[in-house]
């Protein structure tokens, strides 16, 4: 009898993930359909700061910012590329299969946060809150979109929820609080501003004070730092030289070189991108907090901590999504734990596809699916072009957008004042019409937010200036003043 009933569970705990199996299933296709069909760039650093450098490492040729030149990132990122960057150039040197293999990367990060939901929802609800979180963190606008991007705020957001997952509302064994403060400790390390919400997550995951688990939790989370440290040393020569300098330049100012938002901008460029979505999200939220309140309070602690920061931009609060919409889900399985009605689940199931569908065709959400698309396909026109000898841009601190990465092995980004070194112009939100320079005709034009026109020349080109990325006036003057802190 008690090995029919262990058998009955085992059964039982297979069903009850293979819908959230369907789900995982749904949500990779939906993000490779949209990586391949609609490639986007979401931020020049998912390009210049993360790809271009493990595309160093694998091929020896690339940009190097700023960053690099004085050590105020780390090597943590780009490395977990190196793998992925290696293996595409295995098969071709195709930079779209690079550009579809990095997606993969981030999508197969994205669907273990859809997982860590449903585990979240299903140890707080039962069986429908793991299907309702799993289900809105799968299909969300911004969960889609940001996905197949590799950034800071993607990987730490993945590792995050990841690492709640493991212990929340669980038996904190040593094995499971040893994972999570890994987890937890290589949150902070990909993203430092994140630190104070894994101070909150882990002080809640602890539990009530008993010292095993703190030491647990508290031990392998040094053990993140300890490694984050050694990376810096053998990349920087000083243990956590990317942090202290990464912190001594912003705080500098650079930070404030790229633009300052108030307080409120989170709040605003949400309910600008969801609209009257937002309303099923405030509300089953409100419902989630009863049930989650830690969940709650790591997204608010995230939210609130970029508030207080003058540059703003809409992806850093990323981390803090997963966690939302799983709070959503949990919410949603309350509201119909609470109200009997066979209509009930068909009702819901009806407004938040109404919501999906509505947050992603706002006019706020359409500019960000179309974000850099123009760039993308002028350089697939380029990369097609067999005749182009050498590439310059117009304006030359379009760099960040293109680098090295992103062009076929003959094909270099070269100085625009070397006229005789390259053949082929690309303007990135540059204009339509107008003058073109003696002896370029206008190839095609791609439109989208940063519009792309690709014009080109007769003849070939002589080996010339490589193109060497600088940073902006406001940035360079900053680094000028705290040069003595460089490596």
């Amino acid at each position: 009898m008690r090995a029919l009933a262990r058998d009955q569970r085992v059964n039982d705990s297979e069903r009850s993930w293979t819908p959230i199996v369907g789900i995982l299933v749904l949500a990779f296709a939906a993000r490779l359909t949209l990586a391949w069909w609609q490639p986007a760039i979401v931020h020049p650093d998912e390009t210049i700061q993360y790809l271009e450098q493990a595309y160093r490492v694998v091929t020896g040729r690339g940009l190097v910012p700023w960053e690099y030149q004085v050590g105020a990132r780390s090597w943590l990122l780009p490395g977990l590329l190196v793998p992925a960057v290696a293996a595409a150039r295995w098969f071709s040197t195709d930079p779209v299969l690079l550009r579809v293999v990095v997606a993969l990367f981030g999508i197969a990060l994205s669907l273990a946060s859809i997982a860590a939901a449903a585990i979240i929802g299903r140890r707080v609800g039962g069986q429908s809150a793991a299907l309702w979180s799993a289900g809105i963190a799968a299909f969300w606008p911004e969960l889609l979109y940001f996905s197949p991007h590799v950034l800071a705020d993607t990987v730490a957001g993945t590792l995050l929820i990841c690492g709640m997952a493991v212990t929340y509302r669980s038996s904190p064994t040593r094995l499971r609080l040893v994972l999570a403060g890994l987890l937890l400790g290589f949150t902070a390390m990909i993203r430092p501003q994140l630190a104070p919400a894994v101070a909150v997550a882990a002080l809640g995951l602890a539990g009530r004070p008993r010292l095993d688990r703190y030491i647990a939790l508290g031990a392998s989370g040094a053990a993140a730092l300890l490694a984050f440290g050694l990376v810096d040393w053998l990349s920087w020569g000083v243990p956590f030289g990317s942090l202290i300098t990464y912190v001594r330049v912003n705080t500098a100012g650079v930070a404030d070189a790229f633009g300052q938002s108030g307080p409120d901008f989170y709040g605003i460029t949400a309910l600008g991108a969801w609209r009257w979505a937002a309303l099923p999200v405030l509300v089953s939220a409100a419902f989630g907090i009863r049930r989650a309140p830690l969940i709650a309070l790591v997204a608010l602690t995230i939210v609130l901590t970029f508030s207080a920061v003058g540059h703003k931009e809409y992806r850093f609060v990323y981390p803090a999504m997963p966690l939302l919409f799983a709070l959503c889900g949990i919410g949603t399985a309350d509201v119909l734990a609470r109200i009997f009605s066979r209509a009930m689940p068909y009702a819901l199931t009806g407004v938040w596809l109404l919501a999906v569908l509505s947050a992603a065709t706002t006019p706020a959400m359409l500019a960000y699916w179309q974000r850099g698309e123009g760039v993308v396909a002028a350089l697939d026109y380029i990369n097609g072009d067999p005749t182009a000898c050498g590439i310059a841009l117009n304006p030359a601190t379009s760099w960040a957008h293109v680098g090295m990465s992103r062009l076929r092995d003959d094909l270099v980004l070269k100085d625009a004042a070397d006229p005789a070194s390259y053949d082929t112009l690309l303007l990135i939100d540059g204009p339509r019409t107008g003058i073109i320079p003696a002896s370029y005709s206008r190839r095609v034009c791609f439109n989208g937010p940063e519009h792309a026109c690709v014009l080109r020349r007769p003849g070939s080109c002589s080996t010339g200036r490589t193109l060497r990325n600088t940073p902006a006036p406001a940035v360079a003057t900053v680094l000028a003043r705290e040069r003595s802190w460089w490596r």
